[in-house]
């Protein structure tokens, strides 16, 4: 805004902006503030620094303090305690963190966290509970208030644990406990890393990410099919990444209908689950997929796409990873997505021809080829608007092949892009600016 460089959420970078900037930030960050998002957060608290004369309104106003980390430490406590009495009587964004610190909490420190807890408890909506391993997850969740009611209350809520998962259930029995007994009523979100989690409480929930989970079900060694779907009809954000999934391999199995579901992705252990869960979901609403680790296309077109309608009639985007083209794309993997506008393709190997509406390569090998062609055929998709890809065609400028697609895609009014992305690795928690913050950012 004024020109010159300088970082916004620093001291130094406040201190430049006119005032007529400022003022603009702070009522822009002045609307309650998303667990998520610590920049808002981070950026008023620093104004408040810096400008004196509005010190005063920004600590009178409730939204500003509704994130909340309680940590095990007599200096977070107190600071958590100032933000918790600012906050009035707005509900809270809670960061609760538990590991090896609580055992060097003396014990009025520790009677002080639990009343800190006590005292905020029923305002609580978005939490996320961080464990170093399963055993200090346990003990979380018995120092919690003995009233349940203040489960009711969670509309989205975070289980990660930083350790693997123990191999059953039963390690977890008050977590489970919990929430078999109070169910959770306004949970729309629920994410969970290397947690098991008893499947009946998702009954009116919205999004479900599971994360890198061998063990699931409560009272199975794995988690079913059914665990997972049947729990309810309402989803409408689904994402599976590297879960320990059984499908049952039943010819008979019915086909479970998720009518409100609009995004999916699936990227399990194995490419037979990621084809058969596929195969035995219909999804008539949904606009997102993304499959990784599917093995041969060919396998998966014939596993969960080969069906007398087309089977995501309505998906926009399509995203694929990890995968096989072999040496011809299947009809039906086409007619499968007659909406298309958005395809990436991923980590991939294989022929390309199919793909870009066959390109004449002469007989050579689409990356060695010294001068491709492409012939003047219909796309595969008629509302393809863009296609992404990565390896092995990076960089364009390069290759023969991608100008050749370039050339092709820019005559028809689609948009070809590169891209050196792969597949996403999720951090151990979505929380990193609760640990990460520096000490200056309180009032």
């Amino acid at each position: 805004m004024t020109g010159r460089e300088a970082n916004p959420t620093s001291l130094r970078g406040v201190c430049i902006l006119p005032d007529d900037v400022l003022l603009t930030i702070f009522l822009e960050f002045r609307e309650p503030i998303d667990v998520r998002s610590g920049e808002n957060w981070l950026c008023a608290t620093t104004i408040s620094h810096v400008c004196r004369e509005w010190r005063g309104l920004i600590i009178n106003t409730p939204t500003f303090w509704t994130k909340i980390r309680l940590i095990p430490s007599p200096s977070r406590m107190q600071r958590a305690k100032a933000y918790i009495k600012r906050s009035k009587d707005c509900p809270l964004n809670v960061y609760v963190a538990c590991d090896k610190s609580f055992d060097n909490l003396n014990e009025e420190d520790g009677v002080d966290f639990m009343i800190l807890i006590q005292d905020c408890v029923s305002r609580w909506r978005t939490v996320c509970f961080e464990a170093g391993a399963h055993r200090w997850m346990e003990f979380l969740i018995a120092i919690m208030p003995q009233r349940v009611e203040w489960v009711h209350n969670i509309e989205s809520l975070e289980l990660i644990q930083r350790d693997y998962s123990p191999t059953t259930h039963e390690k977890y029995p008050r977590l489970h406990t919990l929430l078999k007994e109070s169910a959770p009523l306004a949970l729309k979100n629920l994410r969970i890393r290397r947690v098991p989690f008893p499947w009946t409480t998702l009954q009116g929930i919205k999004n479900l990410t599971c994360l890198d989970i061998r063990h699931l079900a409560t009272e199975l060694p794995y988690l079913t099919f059914r665990d997972v779907l049947l729990t309810s009809q309402g989803l409408q954000q689904l994402l599976i990444r590297e879960v320990a999934l059984i499908i049952e391999d039943d010819a008979d199995y019915p086909t479970t209908i998720l009518p409100s579901l609009q995004s999916l992705e699936i990227s399990p252990f194995d490419e037979f689950c990621t084809a058969r869960l596929c195969s035995l979901l219909s999804t008539p609403k949904l606009q997102s997929l993304f499959v990784s680790n599917i093995g041969e296309l060919c396998s998966f077109t014939e596993e969960c796409l080969q069906t007398s309608l087309p089977k995501y009639p309505a998906v926009t985007s399509l995203k694929i990873s990890d995968v096989s083209l072999g040496d011809r794309i299947p009809e039906e993997f086409y007619t499968s997505f007659p909406m298309l506008k958005h395809f990436t393709l991923l980590e991939w190997s294989g022929w390309y021809d199919d793909i870009f509406g066959r390109l004449n390569t002469n007989g050579f090998d689409p990356p060695t080829c010294p001068d491709v062609q492409p012939q003047q055929l219909p796309l595969a998709w008629p509302q393809l608007e863009s296609i992404t890809l990565n390896i092995p065609l990076w960089p364009p400028e390069n290759n023969s092949l991608t100008r050749a697609i370039a050339s092709r895609f820019a005559a028809t009014g689609s948009e070809i892009k590169y891209s050196e992305e792969g597949v996403e690795e999720d951090s151990d928690s979505s929380d990193e600016e609760y640990r990460n913050e520096s000490e200056h950012d309180d009032t």
